[in-house]
């Protein structure tokens, strides 16, 4: 064994005696008999050894120390990251919430609507991505609106251009005048009414007719009917009389009572038809009226009709609109702020109610 050259302490620094493997490097470390760990290393520049001796006791204690620090630093960490996660996940909650509730007011049909793009990260790509399809939907929106618009304006000015309006009238002026040099009373009167209604109809081609004309316009067209069916129908009126000047779109009305008289009262078993025709003035808006004591309609039909599928053209054949042409130009002409509604019910009648906005003029 190699000598022990010299210590300081009290006591014998080193009460054991140092192993050969130690001094040969065999073995840098072993633990004695009393429970010291011992750690033993030559030195390179004079070949001497150094000897540390430390109480296992005071190793486990440092030891307790370090893992308590450690467990502690893990737990601040956790702390730390778990408010940093708590933080951006409400951020990024937030801003998912308010890109779901601006999708929720396009679904509505609110496209003035821009979200506002905060970061480039995924989140901020789907506003990106938002922003632009709004604003292409809502172009090709504006699009299809004025082409709708445009085509209907067509086909009303198409029909129009079909019948000549001179050639019309000069044509029943001489009925008229005919009927009434052979003192025939009623086809002279059927010629009068007929005229009034093609002149309302056409009105020199203006797509905007005051309610007391649309009024008359319906008028006319009952007691046209009446004649052709030979069946008593009356029609019951009231107008706010501050509304008769109000313009609105021509042949609004007469394609409802057509389709009231044609599918209700006339295939209805009642021996005398109603209809019932209101215009009054409710909370900025205007609000018609049209209510028959027909047949009725099945929720098929009404489904039909408040959903605009394959809505029949009742007028068609008879060279009207209908109800699906006064549906589409309420849409056009009013830019969607119109609104129609059936209520029928079998056997007893059928109402249909019509919003437009009391716009000044």
């Amino acid at each position: 064994y190699a000598p022990l050259i010299s210590y300081t302490a009290n006591k014998k620094l080193f009460p054991h005696e140092i192993p050969e493997k130690m001094i040969r490097n065999q073995d840098p470390s072993y633990i004695t008999t009393d429970n010291d760990y011992v750690i033993g290393r030559t030195t390179l520049w004079n070949n001497w050894m150094l000897i540390t001796i430390s109480s296992m006791e005071d190793l486990l204690n440092v030891q307790s120390g370090l893992r308590r620090q450690f467990i502690l630093l893990v737990l601040i960490a956790g702390v730390i990251v778990y408010c940093l996660s708590c933080f951006y996940g409400r951020q990024n909650a937030k801003r998912i919430n308010l890109l779901a509730k601006q999708i929720r007011g396009v679904e509505s049909g609110n496209f003035n609507v821009n979200c506002i793009v905060d970061s480039a990260d995924e989140i901020g790509e789907l506003q990106t991505s938002f922003n632009y399809m709004v604003k292409k939907v809502n172009s090709l929106m504006k699009k299809q609106y004025q082409l709708g618009k445009n085509l209907n304006t067509m086909e009303l000015k198409v029909l129009q251009a079909q019948i000549n309006p001179h050639f019309l009238y000069n044509t029943l002026d001489l009925i008229s005048w005919t009927a009434k040099r052979n003192d025939m009373e009623e086809v002279c009167d059927i010629v009068i009414k007929l005229s009034r209604f093609y002149r309302i109809s056409l009105s020199n081609g203006s797509d905007y007719i005051s309610i007391a004309n649309e009024v008359e316009h319906v008028r006319l067209y009952v007691e046209l009917q009446n004649l052709r069916f030979l069946k008593d129908i009356e029609l019951k009126t009231e107008v706010d009389p501050e509304l008769e000047d109000y313009r609105i779109m021509k042949l609004l009305l007469q394609p409802i009572v057509e389709n009231s008289i044609l599918h209700g009262i006339a295939n209805s078993d009642k021996e005398k038809g109603i209809i019932f025709l209101s215009v009054q003035p409710v909370e900025g808006m205007i609000r018609i009226t049209i209510r028959d004591n027909g047949i009725g309609m099945n929720q098929t039909t009404i489904y039909r009709l408040m959903t605009y599928d394959e809505i029949p053209n009742e007028g068609q054949d008879t060279g009207g609109y209908g109800l699906k042409n006064v549906i589409n130009r309420l849409k056009l002409y009013y830019d969607n702020q119109a609104r129609i509604t059936f209520d029928s019910t079998p056997e007893e009648g059928t109402s249909v109610t019509i919003l437009i906005p009391h716009l000044p003029q």
